[in-house]
């Protein structure tokens, strides 16, 4: 059966991933006084914030072996952003406590959201970003990343 853990705005999510300490996942906050965050609801329902984000996130994603991507989005609106921030990330962690930035792409059009997700995973371990509206790159397409360093 299905019970509520959780009645928050502080862990507002689109995407998530099962780990055996709880639930990862980047928060979709787009306006203050939220902000978003990579957060972990643990096994006993407590809910942990791990790092600060520049924007909201739609997606994480768990690597082959170890490690995890996460993905954030330059949206059209919002007051989360940095003065000129104009970017969506893609941030890495080994163990799903300690995160780096690996990679920001601006936009193209200020009008559209610009996405950095991860989505899957290749047999040989390369991951598969979905790109939307990054400048340089079009208005959709992927990357195919090799994660080292885990």
């Amino acid at each position: 059966s299905w019970q509520t853990v959780l009645r928050s705005t502080e862990a507002v999510l689109v995407d998530a991933v099962a780990t055996s300490k709880g639930l990862l996942f980047g928060t979709d906050a787009l306006y203050r006084p939220l902000r978003p965050a990579i957060k972990l609801l643990h096994t006993d329902d407590s809910l942990e914030t791990l790092a600060p984000l520049p924007g909201p996130s739609y997606s994480v994603h768990a690597l082959s072996g170890e490690g995890f991507l996460l993905g954030t989005t330059r949206e059209t609106g919002g007051d989360v952003y940095g003065p000129c921030d104009l970017s969506a990330r893609l941030f890495g962690s080994a163990d799903g406590r300690t995160w780096s930035e690996l990679l920001a792409l601006p936009r193209e059009s200020p009008f559209v959201y610009c996405r950095v997700d991860p989505r899957w995973s290749l047999p040989a371990g390369e991951a598969i970003i979905e790109l939307e509206n990054v400048k340089g790159l079009g208005t959709h397409g992927f990357l195919i990343v090799r994660v080292s360093g885990r």
